[in-house]
């Protein structure tokens, strides 16, 4: 399965979004096409006689079925509201033919139309398969890696091929890409230096960072490969392009927040198990609070100890209240619960007189904050930047206050374009023009703005209601000392205006008002 970059212009690309062709779609919410439909309806399109277009699906179909119906209970327990003919459809996704019929493997059919020069064309040729892929992908959880996404593809890339403006594009830092069909990834590099290894070829090898989520479809593969899928229509910018070495070119890029595409054909399906028990929560439905507390995911997160442990805390007044804010939260925020690390958890219990990365530590005292799942995932596993000792690696402890509104928008505003999507500075620089008293002789320039101390951000935090209750929330961050400025006038607060990746949220604190 070849990676395949397309359209270097935002534009072009906007305009060539499955998005604008949905109406080819839409009559399938209807009327849902069958997986013989859809595999046949390819197939011709691929050139395919009639009898080849049966012999190709049913021979497809009959591997599928065999090789998904011994596992299905495997897979629903994973996956418990996958159907056995989603399981088929992500199934056929990966099965492979060999020779003269390599031509029709699905994925390429799929991928060469996705990034077609002519889109409405290409779409009406996949259309319905398209349609039963997305559907069944989006029951599935999403999968976040601990640090990366790797793709791994036999040709050495050094120049993009941008069809609409017909010219190659070479990989320039800050450049932006579209993944325009499905990409396959694994979490780990070494799968693409054996894959190079056992090809003898040279090639490329992807990393990908930032907003990186996709469907592990492990379970469905025939082949018995981990497979790490993200939808279409992913965009990216290029961070770095190293130079060849020993047959291999290395890319680093980050994957920009974007809507999902077609979106709205696909609400119901999209929403996992747990978010539907959550938002039952929201009626009042007792059983359901108690199912989701029971659940497997939850207790891999060890929410309920964090529960059993504070309920009687001055915060709450009683378990189900926590219970229900945990839940608002995980609804209103659309964490998953991957992104969670019940180890940065807390409400009391924080030091004081203490440093960090040799500045004054200001724990946030009157806050509770729930934990990101940070360790082992920077620095090649290294956690030394979020150490309590004030070592010589240590990272500072600064606040951010995140502006109020609806509970969907603030939370929003954390996951997308902080926690995901990196700092930004804001408009309103101050201080850009004063002397920087950590490095005599250059001003603190612009940047984004923190503070040493709690109070400041929690001041300037708005509100939102959780449960008829008012919170403020202020992210809690560790901050590479290197790249902090500060001047005589700025008091208690500091500026970093290196790039976002020194700065790294760690914790989400809560405060009722």
């Amino acid at each position: 399965m070849s990676l395949i970059f397309y359209a270097d212009n935002e534009e072009t690309a906007k305009e060539e979004s499955i998005n604008k062709y949905k109406d080819l779609l839409e009559e399938y919410t209807i009327k849902c096409p069958t997986l013989k439909e859809a595999l046949k309806q390819m197939f011709i399109s691929s050139g395919a006689s009639q009898n080849k277009a049966s012999e190709l699906t049913t021979t497809i179909l009959t591997e599928v079925k065999d090789f998904i119906e011994p596992k299905f209970d495997e897979i629903q327990k994973k996956y418990s509201n996958i159907t056995l003919d989603d399981a088929f459809t992500i199934c056929s996704y990966t099965y492979e033919l060999y020779g003269d019929d390599s031509i029709y493997n699905i994925y390429k059919i799929l991928n060469t139309n996705l990034v077609s020069n002519n889109r409405m064309q290409g779409i009406r040729n996949i259309s319905k398969y398209l349609f039963l892929l997305l559907k069944s992908l989006r029951k599935l959880s999403r999968y976040y890696p601990k640090k990366y996404l790797y793709r791994c593809i036999s040709v050495l890339v050094k120049l993009d091929y941008d069809s609409f403006n017909k010219k190659f594009v070479p990989y320039i830092e800050g450049n932006e890409k579209t993944f325009w069909g499905f990409t396959s990834t694994s979490s780990e590099i070494k799968t693409c230096y054996n894959f190079l290894g056992t090809t003898k070829k040279s090639g490329t090898i992807f990393s990908l960072s930032g907003d990186i989520w996709g469907y592990d479809i492990s379970l469905f593969n025939v082949c018995g490969e981990e497979e790490i899928l993200l939808e279409p229509e992913r965009k990216l910018i290029v961070e770095e392009s190293l130079p060849e070495v020993n047959g291999i070119i290395f890319v680093r890029c980050s994957i920009k927040t974007t809507p999902l595409v077609l979106e709205n054909l696909f609400k119901s399906e999209k929403i996992s198990s747990l978010t539907k028990g959550i938002k039952d929560i929201k009626l009042n439905t007792e059983k359901s609070v108690q199912d989701i507390f029971q659940s497997e995911e939850f207790n891999a997160l060890d929410i309920n100890d964090f529960i059993n442990k504070y309920k009687n805390h001055k915060y709450f007044t009683k378990l189900k209240e926590l219970k229900e804010f945990f839940t608002g939260f995980l609804f209103e925020a659309r964490f998953t619960l991957h992104e969670l690390d019940n180890r940065g958890n807390k409400i009391d219990g924080f030091s004081i007189n203490e440093k960090r990365g040799n500045l004054p530590y200001n724990p946030p005292i009157g806050w509770f904050g729930i934990g990101l799942k940070v360790l082992e995932t920077f620095d090649e596993g290294n956690d030394l930047w979020i150490g309590n000792n004030n070592s010589k690696n240590e990272w500072c402890v600064a606040y951010h206050g995140v502006a109020g509104g609806k509970p969907s928008d603030v939370l929003k505003r954390i996951l997308g374009l902080i926690i995901r999507g990196g700092f930004r500075p804001g408009p309103n620089q101050m201080h850009s023009k004063c002397e920087d008293l950590y490095h005599p002789g250059l001003k603190v320039g612009n940047g984004v703005y923190f503070s040493e101390n709690i109070n400041t951000p929690g001041d300037y935090a708005g509100e939102f209601d959780i449960y008829n209750k008012k919170y403020k929330t202020v992210l809690m961050v560790r901050i590479n000392p290197n790249n902090i400025r500060k001047c005589k006038c700025m008091g208690d607060l500091l500026v970093v205006n290196g790039t976002w990746n020194e700065i790294r949220p760690y914790r989400i604190l809560f405060k009722e008002v």
